[in-house]
């Protein structure tokens, strides 16, 4: 859709350096021509909103419609856990 944009989420470990990441990110994706959103959460953060199935949050979006370009074990793993 000529006004749509990418959501782009990263799952990292809880040890994770959160906003350095994504600052980072957020530059990197910023030379590209596309409206790009970056997010980072951690694997207990995502844990946490797929533990709540009827409130509208990241995870379950992603949950709906997602389209895995790296990780799909992990990712996959995670759903298992919660």
């Amino acid at each position: 859709k000529k006004d749509s944009d990418i959501d782009i989420l990263f799952i990292v470990s809880d040890f994770a350096d959160h906003t350095k990441l994504k600052t980072q990110l957020k530059n990197v994706f910023a030379t590209l021509s596309y409206d790009m959103h970056v997010n980072v959460v951690s694997e207990s953060g995502f844990k946490d909103m797929l533990a709540k199935p009827n409130e509208l949050n990241l995870a379950n979006e992603i949950k709906k419609t997602h389209i895995i370009l790296s990780g799909g074990e992990a990712y996959y793993r995670l759903l298992g856990e919660v």
